[in-house]
């Protein structure tokens, strides 16, 4: 990111999740899947604890696990936001950073809005 941004002076950054993650599938349940993947997950699952009221109102697991990619996506345009270097960028030279959710079952790519 700092090459990209900082040297090349790329003009957007665009983050992507997309549907039918099994990432975010995983994430829904505190189920124990061996420490890797347990480490690797804990964020999602962070995040899916943090936003349970959003997420359980919704009537599908497939709702849900969408719902959480998108609040991923969210969250990682905001880490990405707090690189020195992509806000410097963000602040000096008008860089943005977008976030998109790719629908497997339509090949079509969606923006993600907080």
């Amino acid at each position: 990111m700092d090459f990209s941004v900082g040297a090349v002076k790329v003009k957007r950054i665009v983050v992507c999740g997309h549907t039918k993650c099994g990432g975010a599938n995983a994430s829904l349940s505190d189920d124990d899947l061996g420490e890797n993947l347990n480490a690797w997950l804990a964020p999602l699952r962070e995040l899916r604890r943090k936003h349970a009221a959003e997420l359980d109102i919704l009537d599908s697991v497939d709702a849900k696990a969408t719902r959480l990619a998108e609040l991923n996506v969210l969250q990682s345009i905001e880490a990405v936001k707090q690189n020195p270097t992509v806000a410097k960028a963000l602040k000096e030279r008008g860089l943005t950073v977008h976030g998109v959710i790719y629908d497997i079952s339509t090949a079509q790519l969606r923006l993600v809005e907080g």
